[in-house]
């Protein structure tokens, strides 16, 4: 039996951490066929309870990484958005580099989210030591990088985070309007001064909320302006599992050597295409516009 939502007594128990109730449905057929059914935004209870914060009732349900909703949004994604670090470190922490393939249907991963909700201590507890600079290439459907994204949220905290474990040449990524993380806070910047500005929906941006948040789109743009804190082959030994020169030697390709400024003497002895962009860019360069031939 579901309501108009499509929901089965089971997302009701999920919702409100009714552990009795949901106990007493347990033990038949027809609660294992129920359990795995979907409402009309494709959530299972898996998603509920992750959504609602419901840690008391999660050992009964335990959520998985593989069940998406109608968004592509995982449990997973759901405790990120609130910063839960109870759910995410009693599920969630015993592999990172699942959590790291994960995307979706607007191709953000984990720190996508992480990155929009300034939940810097969840995902702390995902990656433990895991090397994950990689990740912070990955780009989402309209180009922004993790990096981009905290930075026109605002979010200072997870910001640092980010920046302190990568190399410059990361903060040189631009998304798919030509824009690097701080000329996107720029930016951002820049569209909410003249909301602020403007007398259309005044109730919705002059408030201490929309304020507050400004301040900190600014104090982003600021913070990038002149970062110079980047991943020091120290830092790195610290916290991750394997030692920097081990993962250039075995694991970074040549290209991600050059791109963090760390290349050998042969990565730029490699082939045109394996070379960053910029690099491709200086062997050949861009033909002249027809506007320019004919000035020519």
């Amino acid at each position: 039996m579901k309501d108009r939502y499509g929901e089965n007594p089971l997302f009701e128990c999920a919702r409100n951490g009714n552990e009795a109730i949901f106990n007493w449905f347990m033990g038949d057929n027809e609660f294992y066929k129920a359990r795995g059914q979907q409402n009309y935004k494709g959530q299972t209870i898996e998603h509920i309870v992750c959504l609602h914060k419901q840690f008391e009732l999660v050992d009964e349900i335990r959520p998985r990484l593989d069940t998406p909703d109608y968004y592509g949004s995982l449990p997973l994604y759901y405790s990120l958005q609130q910063d839960d670090t109870k759910m995410i470190a009693k599920f969630f922490t015993d592999r990172p580099k699942e959590c790291f393939r994960l995307r979706n249907y607007k191709w953000e991963t984990i720190f996508h989210i992480a990155a929009k909700a300034n939940s810097v201590e969840s995902l702390k507890l995902i990656i433990g030591n895991t090397i994950f600079i990689d990740q912070l290439l990955k780009k989402d459907y309209a180009g922004n990088t993790a990096i981009h994204i905290a930075a026109k949220n605002g979010n200072i905290q997870i910001l640092s985070f980010l920046c302190q474990n990568v190399t410059k040449g990361f903060l040189e990524i631009k998304n798919d309007f030509g824009l690097t993380p701080f000329e996107a806070a720029k930016e951002k910047f820049r569209l909410m001064e003249e909301a602020l500005a403007s007398k259309d929906n005044e109730e919705v941006y002059n408030t201490d909320q929309y304020k507050f948040k400004m301040a900190n789109v600014e104090k982003a743009a600021k913070l990038l302006c002149k970062y110079d804190d980047f991943v020091t082959e120290e830092k790195w030994d610290a916290q991750f599992n394997l030692p920097l020169q081990m993962y250039l030697n075995d694991v970074a390709d040549a290209n991600m050597r050059i791109f963090m400024g760390k290349g050998f003497a042969q990565d730029y002895k490699v082939t045109d295409h394996r070379r960053p962009m910029t690099e491709v860019r200086k062997v050949f360069p861009q033909p002249p516009r027809p506007d320019e031939e004919a000035q020519v």
